[in-house]
């Protein structure tokens, strides 16, 4: 773990997320995750499919894997969940309050200050590759899958043509997200299928139940 992330000890989590796509599409680097360091980032507390492929598949996918696995444990362990796209003042002011700084400042101050502020201040960094659904389920469906999931948990939009047939209804099972720390001590998640329950076994529930209670 880098020297900067050790032994320390918050009061407060806050979970700030960006839509998927961009997101992981800036993290990818176009293939170029920046040598070792970041790899050994990506793979200390997070459980991602860590092998020796350098290709940019294999990048790409412990780019996805390490976003729904850093998003997933920041839902587990945030009080606040912020997403960049709908950043305001009136969700930074309490955080502000929070860390005892610039508690001057009003909601609207702040509004003013976000609508300065550049949105492609950063984007100079990283090289972008135009990903698509199609290219992280490529790589990895089930991970792909989950970053729907984390997304739209978000209130992140998706389309019916941009769903992936696993969260579609006419498929006739559910999806779920099972995620927690492994044995080594790192953040893991899995997809478990389930049937959705018709009216015929929901009936046979009730039945069971008024049964017990007589």
């Amino acid at each position: 773990m880098p020297a900067l992330a050790k032994n320390l000890l918050f009061h407060h989590v806050a979970h700030l997320i960006r839509s998927p796509l961009p997101s992981i599409d800036s993290r990818f680097n176009d293939g170029n995750l920046a040598g070792p360091v970041v790899l050994e980032f990506l793979r200390c507390n997070t459980a991602v499919n860590a092998t020796a492929d350098s290709s940019r598949g294999g990048t790409l996918r412990e780019t996805l894997q390490h976003w729904v696995l850093w998003n997933t444990f920041a839902e587990a362990t945030a009080e606040r969940h912020l997403a960049i796209e709908r950043m305001s003042g009136s969700a930074l002011l309490p955080l502000l309050r929070e860390a005892k700084i610039a508690r001057s400042l009003t909601a609207w101050q702040i509004d003013e200050a976000l609508h300065r502020t550049p949105k492609t201040m950063n984007s100079g960094y990283t090289k972008k590759s135009a990903l698509r659904w199609a290219n992280l389920t490529a790589v990895d469906p089930d991970f792909a899958l989950m970053a729907q999931m984390v997304a739209l948990r978000h209130g992140y939009g998706l389309g019916e043509s941009q769903l992936l047939p696993g969260l579609r209804s006419e498929t006739g099972r559910c999806p779920q997200q099972h995620c927690g720390f492994n044995e080594q001590g790192k953040w893991a998640c899995h997809l478990v299928w389930s049937r959705p329950r018709g009216r015929t076994e929901m009936h046979a529930d009730v039945r069971r139940a008024e049964g017990k209670s007589s």
